[in-house]
């Protein structure tokens, strides 16, 4: 294997990184380059792919942790998780093909779906939190 083949491994796994952005493919790009570099000095295929998987295994070894303690410590807490398993009451009813209406819980108006018609003053318990909108189901008179 040639460097013009390492490069094209390096670059696939750049564009993998690029496209995904979640550093999981960059250290195969590190290991990439350096059999590319031990590909100048010998033809010999077994070095060049045990170097690849070697450096490739201690860069994600030594670095991940390192990123993940520090690159990837932007997750912002909403705290949009004190909803689930609380009890709203619906004030615009639930219906219609997508079953969706509007439910106050804890104060605050949320967009509603449901597996079923609920009518609007009947009480409902939250089952989970997607995007902007909650799933709700009927309370069972908790």
């Amino acid at each position: 294997m040639g460097v013009y083949f390492w490069l094209f491994v390096a670059i696939i796994f750049l564009v993998i990184e690029g496209a995904t952005s979640s550093l999981t493919s960059i250290w195969f790009t590190g290991g990439a380059i350096f059999a590319m570099i031990l590909s100048y000095f010998t033809d010999n295929i077994i070095l060049q792919v045990s170097v690849f998987i070697i450096v490739s295994a201690v860069l994600v070894i030594l670095l991940r942790p390192f990123t993940k303690k520090y690159i990837h410590n932007n997750t912002e807490n909403t705290n949009a998780d004190r909803y689930i398993g609380q009890i709203g009451e619906v004030i615009t009813r639930i219906e219609g093909v997508d079953k969706s209406g509007e439910v106050k819980v804890l104060g605050r108006i949320w967009r509603a779906e449901a597996s079923e018609d609920i009518d609007v003053g009947e009480t409902v318990k939250v089952l989970k939190i997607e995007g902007a909108h909650i799933i709700v189901e009927k309370s069972k008179g908790e």
